[in-house]
């Protein structure tokens, strides 16, 4: 079984992050005044998700090179709470 393209999988995220975009929008602005009493959980979790992202990827590799590295990630983690 061969693997599809490397642009098919850019193109497919691509235009999934679109649609939820759009619809992430189009839900705001029809209830403008829900989102403005929800901004500092929006924001929170937009936070989370931009801070989260990077470590998911970057955490399997750090632990192939030391063990240790998911324990620190959580004491690192434990510290900023």
């Amino acid at each position: 079984m061969s693997n599809p393209n490397p642009f098919f999988w850019i193109l497919l995220f691509a235009l999934g992050a679109m649609l939820v975009n759009a619809l992430g929008i189009f839900s705001i602005w029809k209830n403008s005044r829900w989102a403005e009493d929800y901004l500092e959980h929006f924001m929170c979790f937009a936070a989370g998700m931009l801070i989260s992202s990077p470590l998911i990827v970057a955490l399997p590799g750090a632990m192939e090179k030391n063990k240790q590295a998911g324990i620190a990630a959580l004491m690192a983690l434990y510290s900023c709470t």
